[in-house]
């Protein structure tokens, strides 16, 4: 249920062993950093009962201030994740947990200055209680999916506008 060959996508049915990953990797995280996370929390599709997800376990990670922010990632790397780099207003920093050209978990890096956390936490919070905007993201993911198999920067692009949207309304 967990994974996905790089670049690839494909949606899967909600799984509860999603959340089990995600405590897994939380729990490998803090660890890693000996407590220098400021917070840690599952976000994206995987996140939202019920919804389909690239079966890829999304992380946001805050740490206190941009200062931070390099030694976490070599604790990161030091600990098994790949530095993906700086994708800046697009994801911050991203490391991921791939094994045999499968990836498991993303990991989004920012300092707690950068507002793209609290936009994770709010879409994914949106999403969890508003069932017609969860079937509205739902069918807009199904299309992307069957439209970009093998072009995961298009599949991305393309929910863009909607999550833009819906962040926003608020």
């Amino acid at each position: 249920m967990n994974g996905l060959q790089h670049g690839r996508v494909r949606l899967a049915r909600a799984h509860k062993a999603w959340a089990t990953h995600y405590q897994t990797e939380k729990a490998r995280i803090v660890a890693a950093l000996a407590g220098g996370q400021l917070r840690i929390d599952h976000v994206g599709s995987t996140s939202v009962p019920g919804l389909h997800a690239k079966p890829i376990v999304d992380i946001s990670l805050v740490v206190s201030r941009d200062n931070d922010i390099f030694p976490a990632v070599t604790a990161l790397t030091n600990a098994g994740y790949e530095y993906r780099g700086d994708k800046a207003d697009a994801g911050g920093h991203l490391l991921i947990w791939a094994q045999d050209s499968i990836v498991y978990s993303h990991v989004h890096l920012v300092a707690q200055s950068d507002p793209q956390w609290r936009g994770y936490l709010l879409f994914r919070d949106k999403l969890r209680k508003d069932p017609a905007l969860r079937r509205r993201y739902a069918e807009l993911k199904a299309a992307l999916a069957a439209r970009f198999p093998t072009d995961r920067p298009a599949y991305t692009d393309g929910k863009a506008t909607f999550i833009r949207s819906v962040l926003h309304a608020s």
